[in-house]
């Protein structure tokens, strides 16, 4: 909301008040180009030798937002969600519903996370063989 969307949103929607994005857009949007980084991070290291650096913004993410506006899309109807979209997997507190992994990155498959959600601290910190 500080960086001027939700005010760009009250603009374009003749509000009286500010109108945010209807999903976390900057948060979900740098998570996932952060993700991204390290993976390219890492081929690059085990390839070059090298240490690369990565580095994120929210508000460079919302300023590359802010180059893109689409005054239609406020009318949108909001995306519904159900069971149907979510995956059952266990936990160590039981069963749980999460929102399975999106993507593929060159047709490869999502990944598989083998460990089950649980509680911190109760494996010790090591790298994978």
């Amino acid at each position: 909301m500080s960086c001027g969307i939700a005010a760009a949103g009250m603009a374009a929607r003749g509000a009286d008040h500010p109108v945010p994005l209807p999903a976390q857009a900057l948060d979900h949007g740098l998570g996932y180009l952060l993700a991204a980084a390290t993976c390219r991070a890492l081929v690059m290291a085990a390839t070059t030798g090298g240490a690369p650096r990565v580095t994120g913004s929210l508000i460079g993410v919302a300023g590359t937002l802010a180059t893109l506006p689409d005054p239609a899309g406020l009318d949108a109807p909001s995306p519904s969600w159900s069971d149907a979209d979510l995956e059952e997997v266990p936990t160590a507190w039981g069963p749980a519903r999460r929102v399975p992994i999106p993507g593929a990155i060159m047709g490869e498959p999502a990944p598989i996370l083998e460990i089950e959600a649980g509680p911190l601290c109760r494996h010790p910190a090591a790298w994978a063989p």
